[in-house]
């Protein structure tokens, strides 16, 4: 986890004095050109923090640091020992900012979103200090708009650049510009008056890797076969649109938060750089730090493509702000992880439901900075892999037997922003496999958009019709068909549902009086899936 941190993650701005190891064998050898001190000459060092990048011992060295260095150093750890996962940032953010009337409070949160190169929220913590007198917030201030500056004169050209970024698991029910009650998006719902505004836009998956995979081929899951869960990969035999972006001379980047795009997956086809989560557990990169990557690998005076994924809205939800809800302890955290469907309470919800909309108002954040840098010939595209079930249909998680094929998983943002976009809202269907010829389309200066009559989406159950992971409740195979009237969703349990839609609570799949429409839905099914599962 020191490696991964140390590598992904931008510590420039510290002044790192030492990395301590426990083993007293390892001092005076250099772990990333920094001397190896042991613990017992620690206080030889003129530092104000201690960061905790263990995983296992984490927590035993925590409460040491605590009992013996608390009155010298400023003690935080950024990983959960459990999941790897930057949960520890969450708390220690949201405690300095409970704290931020006190000015070194407010430092030191401005300090530690410079580390995850969040620009966004560091430059208002040290425009807030600059307010109270603080002379060297100016420096700071100064310092970050130096930076913006450098990123784009750098990657500035003339060129049609492109820019897809995904909203891992983020459903429109969430986001203000489809009509939420609270504002989560408030630079998305300025630009969608300026864009192609889909209302309509439904992935061909309910989960991460065959969705994405979709989108760099333009066909289905069971066509394109990166589906089955974690043994899952990418058929080389499939062409993506980076790589024929890169026969027309774009450089190619892929920046990827979640696990399920690691280059193991066989998605890393066709990209001239490539950063992925890492495999085994489930580490999410906060936005800012995919962002910030994407940007410092452009060239340029080269057109380029960027391939982003945000997961900050992918369970369970860690955000380095919040503006409804507080960091999920660890007993709220299983109520999506862990699919707990009977012993959890409303006020535990609420504040689940809310630290989704922290996270969606943190990457909508993100993407103004995104837009502020990009050269203007920039074709902008932002969307979802999939949505997120919240007990709607009793369950939780996007994968969900109860949840799985239900238009909060499957019904995705999608806003495409350029110079030569008239405003217009796309009410028809749009299926997310259709992103692969319109930015093709695009770089030959076709703008048309292609409306579908249907949409079908394919639930694989992450193993055939049995699931790899010790979640009961993922359950079958499914295949949805969805058209502007009617839904039917096929289980591989043979417990198949017809709606009509909006209403999804009422299964009709019995009644008579629709038995024409089921029978249609059947047949467009049959002829377009290739998924192992055949409605009786």
């Amino acid at each position: 986890h020191a490696e991964y941190l140390l590598s992904n993650f931008d510590f420039s701005k510290f002044n790192i004095k030492t990395i301590v190891d426990s083993d007293p064998s390892k001092e005076g050898a250099e772990f990333f050109n920094y001397k190896i001190t042991s613990p017992d000459k620690m206080d030889e060092f003129s530092a104000s923090a201690i960061i905790i990048m263990s995983q296992e011992t984490q927590d035993n060295i925590y409460n040491q640091l605590i009992n013996s260095k608390k009155d010298r150093f400023h003690i935080c750890r950024l990983y959960d020992k459990d999941k790897g996962e930057t949960v520890g940032c969450a708390h220690y953010f949201q405690k300095l900012k409970n704290d931020s009337d006190n000015s070194k409070s407010l430092k030191k949160l401005g300090e530690s979103f410079l580390l995850f190169g969040d620009y966004v929220n560091s430059y208002d913590c040290f425009r807030e200090l600059e307010s109270r007198g603080d002379d060297s917030a100016k420096e700071r201030l100064s310092w970050i708009d130096k930076h913006k500056n450098e990123i784009k004169e750098n990657i500035s050209n003339d060129n049609l650049n492109i820019c897809l970024v995904v909203l891992d698991c983020t459903r429109v029910q969430n986001m203000g510009c489809y009509g939420y009650k609270r504002e989560t998006t408030p630079y998305l719902s300025t630009i969608k008056d300026q864009s192609l505004f889909f209302k309509n836009a439904f992935s061909n998956s309910n989960w991460t890797l065959p969705s994405h995979s979709t989108m760099l081929t333009g066909k289905i899951p069971s066509k394109h076969k990166a589906y089955g869960g974690v043994t899952s990969k990418l058929d080389e035999s499939n062409v993506r649109f980076p790589e024929l972006l890169k026969e027309k001379g774009y450089q190619t980047i892929g920046c990827f938060s979640i696990t399920f795009m690691n280059e193991i997956f066989g998605t890393s086809k066709g990209f001239d750089f490539y950063k992925q989560g890492p495999v085994g557990e489930l580490i999410l990169t906060p936005a800012s730090v995919i962002i910030d990557t994407a940007l410092n690998k452009i060239e340029k005076d080269k057109p380029f493509f960027l391939m982003l994924n945000l997961a900050e809205a992918h369970s369970p939800f860690k955000v380095l702000t919040h503006k409804w809800g507080t960091p999920l302890t660890d007993s709220e955290k299983p109520l999506i992880n862990n699919l707990r469907l009977e012993d959890y309470d409303e006020k535990e919800l609420k504040n689940t439901i809310d630290c989704y909309d922290d996270a969606i108002l943190y990457m909508d954040a993100q993407i103004k900075y995104l837009k502020s840098v990009l050269p203007e010939n920039t074709l902008l595209i932002v969307t979802a892999d999939h949505g997120e079930g919240f007990n709607e249909h009793k369950g939780f998680a996007f994968n969900n037997d109860r949840a799985g094929l239900y238009d909060e998983v499957i019904h995705i943002p999608l806003i495409v922003n350029h110079p030569s976009i008239s405003s217009k809202i796309v009410e028809g269907l749009y299926p997310n496999k259709n992103l692969f010829d319109f930015i093709m389309k695009f770089v030959d200066g076709d703008l048309s958009v292609q409306e579908e009559e249907f949409i079908i989406s394919e639930s694989d159950a992450f193993a055939g019709n049995k699931i790899t992971f010790k979640r009961e409740d993922f359950g079958f195979n499914k295949i949805c068909v969805r058209t502007d009237k009617f839904k039917l969703i096929a289980s591989g349990d043979n417990h198949h549902k017809f709606f009509v839609l909006p209403d999804e609570y009422t299964n009709l799949y019995e009644d008579e009086k629709y038995k024409l429409e089921i029978d249609n839905l059947k047949d467009l099914m049959i002829r377009n899936s290739r998924l192992p599962l055949i409605p009786k």
